[in-house]
């Protein structure tokens, strides 16, 4: 008797799979051959690389009605319709800054080199001999200016010890805990934490990053303006937030490009 009452409802149940997995299968079909764009990041400045992060960034976009394939890969660069950079690229027919990106500081995106106020350094001079927080070379803000400082200064690269980092938290973790004497931070990093843990800039660079997302190739109208959309619409809700991830601690989000922010 017992076997009876359980046999329709199991029955029920297998149905129920199997009719979830044909309407998967059908949703996948309809999806086959259309066209994803590709969202390549500049990985090298800051951000997750874990995958987890990745897919949370794509699934948000996903419910956005602007589908992309998240790439932190060098050898996808080339075949991008959208890149997340801090290098100003020169602009043309095939690629331009499309958004600028969002910071809590109006200032310029320059990069500093905070120590604590607590050491009474006068100068970048003083870091010679002495271990320091820098990305790895492939970085513009978090390696190749704060070197280009140092080396104004007399500090060579022979002159110091790196502790190679990924993230600015990381970064600042090493500061405060006093494992390395100074750290390089763009500026919207360097406004939020310098007051608060009484730090102080020994050091600015002379070039202002211009960062943003550049649209590398022509899009059909609805999918720009889907993806625009999407993109205005991003932002970081928090340090935690699991989207955001995979861009620098400091972008918040981005805007429109302006004749006054170009």
């Amino acid at each position: 008797m017992i076997f009876q009452r359980i046999l329709p409802f199991s029955w029920l149940w297998l149905a129920w799979v199997l009719l979830a997995l044909g309407m998967e299968s059908n949703a996948e079909t309809l999806n086959e051959g259309q066209y994803v764009p590709t969202f390549w990041l500049n990985h090298h400045e800051g951000g997750s690389i874990k995958a987890r992060h990745q897919d949370a960034l794509a699934r948000w976009f996903q419910r956005e009605h602007c589908p992309l394939k998240i790439e932190l890969g060098v050898g996808k660069k080339k075949d991008a319709a959208f890149l997340f950079d801090v290098r100003e690229k020169k602009s043309n027919e095939f690629s331009r800054l499309w958004l600028r990106a969002r910071t809590d500081d109006p200032s310029p995106l320059t990069v500093h080199w905070l120590v604590k106020s607590s050491l009474f350094l006068e100068d970048l001079s003083s870091l010679k001999g002495e271990r320091v927080a820098l990305f790895d070379e492939q970085s513009l803000s978090g390696y190749q200016l704060p070197m280009r400082l140092l080396l104004k200064s007399g500090v060579s690269a022979k002159d110091i010890s790196v502790y190679g980092v990924s993230e600015y938290q990381g970064a600042m973790a090493l500061l405060l805990h006093g494992d390395v004497m100074a750290a390089a931070f763009p500026s919207p990093l360097m406004s939020r934490w310098s007051d608060k843990n009484s730090l102080v800039s020994l050091g600015i660079s002379d070039v202002t990053l211009i960062s943003g997302i550049w649209l590398m190739s022509e899009l059909n109208k609805e999918t720009k303006k889907a993806c625009k959309k999407a993109f205005l619409k991003l932002s970081r809700n928090s340090r935690r937030d699991q989207k955001m991830r995979v861009f620098p601690e400091w972008l918040i989000g981005f805007e429109a490009v302006t004749l006054h922010n170009r």
